[in-house]
């Protein structure tokens, strides 16, 4: 038999006070670009870039998928602020977990970067304008 006799010298008079503790605070680090992307398929945008962004869709397009991007040339996502309210297809609203993010960006940035989401927390993206170089137009009579 297991001898409890410890137990009659508890005291159980309850605190006056109960001690509150603060909730542990974690700094959040800094999106190094125009938007983050998370393991599990989240997206978060800096303040500069949702202002951008505003209430427009942001459609993505790799270049693999374009076929008119020339062979040969390095693997890059053309990122568009559609300006139309209804846009036919768009992939991406506002900040959260995105489905686009989940089902497609995430396997073909694997795929075409190299970027192992499962050793990494997150991925800041900086958008870049590329120089478009205009072809002079010939004016045939």
């Amino acid at each position: 038999m297991i001898n409890l006799d410890f137990l009659s010298n508890l005291d159980v008079t309850p605190a006056d006070e109960l001690v509150k503790t603060k909730k542990p605070t974690f700094t959040k680090t800094p999106i190094e670009g125009d938007f983050r992307i998370f393991r599990k398929g989240a997206i978060a945008f800096t303040e500069a870039f949702a202002a951008q962004v505003g209430d427009k869709w942001i459609d993505v397009v790799f270049s693999t998928d374009w076929l008119q991007y020339p062979a040969g040339q390095p693997a890059i996502a053309f990122i568009n602020i559609n300006s139309e309210e209804k846009p036919a297809k768009a992939d991406i609203k506002k900040d959260g977990t995105v489905t686009y993010i989940k089902e497609r960006f995430l396997a073909l940035s694997t795929e075409l970067w190299g970027i192992d989401w499962e050793n990494l927390a997150y991925v800041d993206f900086k958008l870049e304008s590329p120089e478009v170089k205009v072809p002079i137009a010939l004016h045939l009579k």
